[in-house]
């Protein structure tokens, strides 16, 4: 017979003195409130790791092609999708769907306050589904429409630290290799989105990738 089970079998057959009966009880509840505080811990670690991956999912991709370098700024060299490349990403069955995006660092100025920021370029290929479950005011920039939009979308976070709102205008002054002089582009704010997760919500702007 197992050992333990043999003293928990007489401990717990009532032949133990009385003294000892308090302290099985006392166990049993200890045990039973133990192990819900780990069922409960794990649960909320499971929700929070599910959370936290599809908002980064939903921002960005499953997965990013990028060029081979060793750039490791928010700029990206561009990538070549020239040819039959971008047919075979049609072609494959396990893609459920793809989209370009390119990203400008900059700085965002108002009257008195500055902020670094980097535009997230999308396009009408854009899947805007995860930010549309996430936008707490406005709408999607027009990057659908046939013409250069000026709308942007910007994080709570960014638009509470610069006291900022939709319908707002900001200008967003970009630096170029190729121009030694910073070139001024004026956004209008179409909608406010919050993520939760500073390191998008600190960051990133998102507008036209025509800009």
């Amino acid at each position: 017979m197992n050992f333990e089970y043999y003293i928990a079998n007489k401990i717990s057959s009532g032949k133990s003195d009385d003294y000892a009966r308090p302290v099985v009880r006392i166990s049993y509840i200890s045990i039973a409130l133990g192990l819900a505080l780990m069922i409960i811990s794990v649960a909320v670690v499971i929700g929070f790791k599910h959370s936290i991956s599809s908002k980064i999912i939903g921002f960005a991709s499953h997965l990013q092609i990028v060029p081979f370098d060793n750039n490791e700024s928010f700029e990206q060299h561009p990538l070549d999708v020239s040819g039959d490349y971008i047919q075979n990403l049609k072609n494959n069955p396990a893609i459920a769907h793809y989209q370009f995006s390119a990203h400008k660092a900059g700085v965002l100025k108002t009257n008195d306050q500055i902020q670094s920021v980097v535009l997230k370029g999308v396009g009408a290929d854009f899947d805007q589904t995860f930010f549309n479950e996430i936008m707490v005011a406005g709408k999607f920039p027009a990057v659908d429409s046939s013409e250069k939009t000026d709308e942007v979308l910007i994080s709570k976070l960014m638009a509470d630290k610069l006291n900022l709102k939709t319908g707002d205008d900001v200008r967003v002054w970009f630096v170029s290799s190729l121009d030694a002089a910073a070139r001024g582009r004026k956004f209008f704010i179409s909608g406010i989105f919050n993520t939760s997760i500073e390191e998008f919500d600190n960051v990133f702007l998102v507008g036209d990738i025509r800009h």
